[in-house]
């Protein structure tokens, strides 16, 4: 078992988590305009993205956590790093966000463009780790289906739809 993934994880995506909420509820008047002019079904098919993207990353986390006693330390090492980079440059984006929402400067924009495009491309370089592993047991193909959720979201859901649809 490793702990400190798993640790790692699960501190820093409670933070995380907390941190939308306690953000969201102090600015409940911008959460609407968060969504950057999603509405309706590509709203939902949005969230639904969400929650499944969570939960086949939960595989991911299972697989670095718990069947990574056979794992190059390195390697594990390195994934590690772009977990936390993912999470905290996350926890980045929604204040980045209210403060572009009350004043329309570039450098606020240019930073949220920014923050978006280092979540997806940490989501690649886990997914790209998980690739380089020699395993071909069903708990890295699993790993491999969280990962790759994990990038397809970030990065054509958020870092391209959502800046699109909240900067024009």
């Amino acid at each position: 078992m490793n702990q400190l993934v798993l640790y790692s994880n699960v501190v820093l995506g409670t933070i995380l988590l907390f941190s939308y909420f306690y953000i969201g509820s102090k600015n409940s008047g911008v959460v609407e305009k968060l969504w950057g002019n999603i509405k309706g079904l590509h709203r939902k098919l949005t969230i639904a993205s969400m929650i499944i993207t969570g939960i086949t990353y939960l595989f991911t986390i299972y697989y670095l956590g718990f069947k990574s006693d056979k794992l190059d330390k390195k390697l594990l090492n390195e994934i590690l790093k772009y977990q936390i980079i993912l999470i905290i440059a996350s926890m980045l984006w929604m204040p980045l966000s209210i403060k572009y929402l009350n004043k329309k400067d570039v450098l606020t924009k240019i930073a949220v463009i920014l923050i978006l495009f280092i979540v997806a491309i940490s989501a690649l370089a886990i997914f790209y780790k998980l690739l380089t592993i020699n395993d071909n047991s069903k708990y890295k193909i699993m790993a491999l289906v969280g990962s790759g959720m994990l990038f397809f979201h970030t990065f054509f859901l958020d870092f391209l739809n959502w800046n699109y649809n909240f900067f024009k």
